[in-house]
């Protein structure tokens, strides 16, 4: 944990490359959950939740500026292509007036809040389960997902746990598991015609079988000679007595 004394990692169940208006508003509530746990079980707010803030008013800006997702409708706000001095990196240059920059800053705290409340709204809601997992925190110190979710699902009786949508490649219409014993029974027989099936000769020691069913099989316990000559080695010359 480092200096951090408590983190919450998330980790996606899927690969996202756009993000709906409702998942952003929801990470904002889940950033603000950290201030809002403060103010309901200690008696004073910390720095603890600096960074959170830091990010959410960096993604709230990002929606109002960027994204088009504020009531300032579909537009962008603030052009970054800057020349780059010393000591300095990219900033946004302001390309609107200051009555927009005053809406700008409006919609960024307008946006803040409702997630703020949002948190608050479940916290309170929730708040023997946010005691709970405090009580287990400091107990096991580390928690993973699904025993968080199977303890809110305990004392909410609200299954919480995201979803994964499992996409068949095959005939939507077929049994997948007709389907895998399937695909597996074909692997097994490509594996054992590009490995050899080996089965006892007629001298009691292993013959392989190359090729498909339908292919002679060669006996190739005979002598190490023919074994080269099935698997297309070329036979050595005469050896020296």
């Amino acid at each position: 944990r480092g200096r951090a004394l408590g983190l919450t990692m998330q980790l996606p169940t899927e690969d996202k490359y756009t993000y709906k208006r409702r998942y952003v508003e929801g990470q904002l509530a889940i950033l603000m959950g950290g201030r809002v746990a403060e103010e309901l079980t200690q008696d004073d707010i910390t720095t603890g939740a600096g960074n959170d803030i830091e990010r959410a008013t960096d993604m709230a800006r990002s929606m109002v500026c960027e994204w088009g997702m504020s009531n300032l409708g579909p537009l962008a706000y603030g052009n970054k292509e800057e020349p780059v001095f010393l000591g300095r990196e990219f900033a946004q240059r302001s390309d609107y007036s200051d009555a927009t920059a005053i809406r700008i800053d409006e919609e960024v705290e307008r946006i803040i809040r409702e997630a703020y409340e949002k948190a608050q709204d479940i916290l309170n809601t929730h708040r023997a389960v946010l005691d709970k997992l405090a009580e287990q925190l400091l107990d096991a110190e580390t928690m993973e997902g699904d025993e968080v979710y199977d303890l809110v699902e305990e004392m909410t009786g609200e299954d919480r746990k995201p979803k994964v949508v499992s996409r068949d490649l095959g005939d939507a219409g077929g049994d997948s598991d007709s389907g895998a014993a399937e695909a597996s029974a074909g692997t097994d027989e490509e594996e054992a015609t590009a490995e050899g099936d080996e089965s006892p000769g007629e001298d009691g020691e292993p013959a392989v079988v190359l090729g498909s069913a339908d292919d002679e099989a060669t006996d190739l316990s005979d002598s190490g000679a023919t074994r080269r000559s099935a698997l297309g080695v070329p036979a050595r010359g005469p050896q020296r007595p």
